[in-house]
């Protein structure tokens, strides 16, 4: 099997899902060939500039303005014929990257990297299948191309809506997005409590702040620390230096600090997240997967206009997180929970109830089979 995945620097969880998927087709077959390239770097560095800084920039300085775009781009308007041309015009410089491989499928998690995918297709220069993953929880406009012939989703309610664009439903899969395996594998809890000096017996919320920001950040933390009440705080900043001094020095400066385990980077987030009896986090679409696949209750905060905002409202919806909306009411939101393990435990089992068991196993499977196919029919591959 020789596989080309597309993806894109918008966000870090296209590039995860695109190597934890990576991961797990080598665990299947360990000579197959795995392609993984960013689809706007190479079709033109200064594409990939204006895409990757104007996201950032916006979901930063301008997240209402990221909203309105991302709305409007989610249906027919100026904006998304700007983005269809875009994509239109750059899709033919893939080309040369798809006949330079000759993958047996490309697999896309960027809705640019698939319409591009799809648009080379069209026009005859793409011959092999194409499957496109939606790395949210909500569908947008931006992923949908008549050329592509599966497209992944995350719940049996985006079936409906990937339809609704004109995608036939037996195209359409409800098999979650690939995350690593590691997540489905389950530790000895108390040991590792121990390990670290936490108390198995108390409840122990995981905050992890994410990329972005640091001052609403820090004052969400501060609101729930205030607390008088007894429990445990593991905090993950990742990549974010800053906040992870301005972590350092606050705790720094506690008099009666409680248990609190601060780190930077990981790469055993799935070890915390076990760990944990809740987690507080940004809801971004890998995030929120990992934290259903650990059947964690999620306190959700600064959802921006868009994916993550749609994604809240999933999780809302289903009942497996609740949300701050202003960081004033954080210790309210956090104390109501810690007030109550039968609302916790109704959150865990809901998301256990929506999570997808080793869903890269099962894209593996359905990819296989799609690339088993000579003869183009994908009928009996639902």
């Amino acid at each position: 099997m020789k596989i080309l995945i597309l993806s894109a620097d918008t966000g870090g969880g296209h590039n995860h899902t695109a190597q934890a998927f990576k991961k797990t087709i080598l665990s299947h077959e360990p000579n197959a060939e795995i392609i993984i390239e960013n689809a706007l770097e190479y079709v033109s560095h200064f594409l990939n500039n204006v895409v990757v800084g104007g996201y950032y920039f916006f979901v930063k300085k301008a997240p209402r303005l990221y909203g309105i775009a991302y709305r409007l781009s989610d249906k027919k308007s100026p904006i998304s014929g700007i983005v269809d041309s875009v994509t239109r015009f750059y899709s033919k410089r893939l080309i040369s990257l798809i006949e330079e491989n000759k993958p047996d499928a490309v697999l896309s998690v960027h809705p640019f990297a698939t319409n591009m995918a799809a648009y080379a297709k069209e026009i005859g220069r793409l011959n092999v299948p194409i499957v496109a993953i939606m790395t949210d929880y909500a569908p947008h406009r931006a992923y949908i191309n008549d050329a592509v012939d599966r497209y992944v989703v995350s719940s049996e309610d985006m079936i409906k809506s990937v339809s609704d664009y004109g995608i036939p439903q037996e195209n359409i899969v409800n098999l979650g997005i690939p995350i690593e395996n590691k997540f489905y594998e389950h530790i000895d809890r108390n040991a590792e409590m121990e390990k670290i000096g936490f108390d198995p017996d108390k409840t122990t919320a995981l905050f992890m702040a994410g990329s972005f920001g640091v001052t609403k950040v820090l004052k969400i933390y501060e609101n729930i620390a205030k607390l008088d009440k007894d429990f445990q705080v593991i905090i993950i900043t990742g990549n974010n230096e800053k906040l992870y001094e301005k972590f350092e020095k606050y705790l720094a400066e506690q008099e009666n600090p409680r248990k609190v385990l601060l780190l930077k980077f990981t790469t055993e987030v799935e070890k915390y997240m076990q760990m944990a009896d809740m987690i507080i986090t940004k809801p971004g679409g890998l995030t929120v997967t990992e934290s259903l696949a650990s059947g964690l209750p999620m306190v959700v905060f600064k959802a921006y206009p868009g994916q993550e905002e749609d994604n809240t409202d999933y999780l809302l919806k289903t009942g497996s997180a609740v949300k701050i909306d202003k960081t004033n009411d954080a210790g309210n939101v956090f104390l109501s929970l810690l007030e109550s393990s039968e609302k916790l435990e109704e959150m865990k089992n809901s998301a256990i109830k929506i999570s997808h068991d080793h869903s890269a196993d099962k894209i593996y499977e359905l990819l296989k089979k799609i690339c088993e196919n000579k003869n183009g029919d994908l009928s009996d591959n639902n």
